[in-house]
């Protein structure tokens, strides 16, 4: 959060008697610092920085509520791909033991998507406070979908690549949602 102070400036006229009181109002906001420095220090704080950059690089001159909508955008886009590459896997897997486990990476995803709107209804309403715990909650469905794997047989490649890339998502989330509430990490 940014800080805020005010200042009295007293112009008086001795001649006159008559003086004047002009009160400044300065705020800072953190979510007017500018990017491209904003993007690099958010990265170099992620999992996986050039993923960041990738999804971030474009924010040239953004602030960081700016940044949070892009990257709001690309988190659902991330975790329908994950989504969708699941409900494939369920349909056409033939093995009921795998088939089981991509259900259950299902339903995390479902629960993850539905974090991932909370989300974005705290940021809209720029109720900063909440977003670390709903990133942290995104982030923690998706580990538990990678626990079905930690087991042979090993998680498919296109699961596993989009899976990634959400927990490099996740990972962005998380900073930018610390970086929201004034926790710089």
């Amino acid at each position: 959060m940014g800080a805020f102070s005010m200042v009295k400036l007293g112009v008086g006229n001795s001649r006159s008697n008559i003086s004047s009181d002009c009160w400044f109002d300065f705020t800072y906001d953190e979510t007017d610092v500018k990017a491209p420095d904003l993007v690099s220090e958010i990265c170099s704080k992620t999992r996986n920085p050039s993923t960041c950059l990738q999804v971030l690089g474009k924010e040239n001159g953004g602030n960081l509520s700016k940044i949070a909508q892009t990257l709001t955008g690309s988190a659902h886009t991330s975790a329908f791909l994950a989504y969708d590459t699941l409900q494939l896997l369920v349909k056409l897997e033939k093995n009921s033991f795998l088939k089981d486990r991509y259900q259950s990476c299902l339903g995390n995803y479902v629960r993850a998507i539905g974090d991932l709107a909370e989300w974005k209804k705290f940021l809209n309403s720029r109720n900063y406070q909440n977003l670390p715990s709903e990133a942290k909650a995104i982030s923690k469905e998706i580990e538990s979908c990678d626990k079905n794997f930690e087991q042979p047989p090993s998680e498919p490649s296109q699961l596993k690549q989009t899976t990634q890339y959400f927990e490099d998502i996740c990972s962005i989330l998380v900073v930018v949602s610390n970086r929201l509430t004034g926790r710089i990490i």
